[in-house]
């Protein structure tokens, strides 16, 4: 199998027969992958519920279809194995980080800046896919020194733990630390007068799902938490650290890679039995990510010359909306009648909800989006955004 993918690697990056060929003048310079952890089609649709039965910003990019997702052994995918396919090409079995090189590697060797941005732990599977090799996703200190001594990506930010500032202050790389939304905020300022910041780690601490409600500390606090929270623990929401990933990344003239993770639609599938109200919080995490995605949109409408991309790893819970029950369709801000029917995994002692095995959503628009225009694999990601 990784031979036959990097010979078609090979073959359209030479654009020899048999693979479509993108022209010269429309390589993108800046290529943005979103990834939300555990969107299937019914949580899209939940999204597009919540807000008035209108579509979500990335359902109207021009070029769009679905991706298959089962790991090496065709199995149901974990994160870990669905993230390697991405982001090298390569099917895996579940756990495993990335043996091979990384789009995020590609790139930052043509001299593109890069960055991981994601509001759960930055050595979860998907960010460590990306920037880090590693025989577990659970290997969590090869990832993170993998990230420091390795990869180096000139952003990576979300959630930490307080060990590991100390091995970013000792990487040679020379990382900026921002702790909090108001140094993010300076960072930002101080780049726009015209300060060079090569590399940047923001790591904002962990924090209840849902303060007061789920107080379970693993990533960012869940969208649904009000927004007092937030400012009194001066957190970014992920649409606002993404935007500022935006100036920080695009201080490099030949252009950057991006990869953003919004990896709590997973959670919320994953515990959607405990939650007080998971339809609410999954509706407001989908509002939450297209928020983000409309703040990218933005940004590449003047810089037209970055490719987006916007899908998911695998879904997370067996979500079924029923329209028939929800009340409220049509109207702003109505939470779907839904059900999660994907069972529990028996290897936990807590209630966790498995994934599935149904395809997801590619939505793509800038140059070389074409590409993404048909049915295709997750390995098929490396190939269509390389030959760009």
């Amino acid at each position: 199998m990784e031979k036959k993918i990097h010979l078609l690697g090979l073959l359209c990056l030479l654009a020899l027969p048999g693979c479509e060929h993108t022209s010269v003048a429309q390589k993108p310079k800046n290529i943005i992958f979103v990834i939300v952890d555990g969107m299937g089609p019914e949580q899209v649709k939940a999204g597009r519920v919540f807000l008035g039965n209108k579509p979500l910003s990335f359902e109207q990019f021009p070029y769009q279809s679905t991706v298959t997702t089962h790991n090496i052994d065709g199995e149901v995918t974990d994160s870990a194995a669905a993230a390697t396919a991405m982001a090298t090409g390569q099917k895996v079995k579940n756990r495993a980080i990335s043996p091979g090189k990384t789009l995020l590697e590609y790139f930052k060797d043509e001299g593109k800046s890069t960055g991981i941005v994601t509001n759960t732990l930055l050595t979860d599977a998907t960010p460590a896919a990306f920037a880090a090799h590693a025989q577990f996703r659970s290997d969590t200190q090869d990832i993170l020194k993998s990230y420091l001594e390795q990869t180096q990506p000139n952003l990576i930010a979300g959630a930490d733990e307080p060990e590991y500032l100390a091995q970013v202050k000792a990487s040679k790389a020379n990382y900026q630390v921002v702790r909090s939304g108001t140094e993010l905020r300076q960072l930002v300022r101080d780049i726009q007068s015209g300060q060079k910041i090569d590399h940047v780690y923001a790591g904002f601490g962990m924090h209840p799902l849902i303060p007061g409600h789920y107080d379970r500390k693993t990533a960012m606090p869940l969208a649904v938490t009000t927004d007092p929270y937030f400012a009194g623990q001066d957190l970014p929401k992920i649409s606002q650290t993404a935007e500022a990933a935006l100036d920080i990344l695009s201080q490099n003239s030949n252009g950057f890679f991006l990869m953003i993770e919004s990896g709590l639609v997973d959670w919320i599938g994953h515990k959607n039995s405990e939650l007080e109200n998971a339809n609410e919080a999954l509706a407001e995490e989908m509002a939450e990510t297209d928020r983000m995605v409309q703040k990218i949109t933005a940004w590449t409408k003047s810089h037209p010359d970055t490719l987006l991309i916007v899908t998911a790893d695998h879904e997370t819970g067996g979500l079924k909306i029923d329209d028939q029950k929800t009340s409220c369709l049509g109207q702003a801000g109505c939470v779907p009648s839904a059900q999660w029917t994907s069972g529990f995994y028996p290897i936990y002692t807590e209630k966790y909800s498995m994934h599935t095995g149904v395809d997801v959503g590619v939505y793509a628009t800038g140059p070389g989006a074409e590409a993404f225009a048909k049915p295709m694999d997750n390995t098929e990601f490396l190939v269509k955004i390389l030959r760009q």
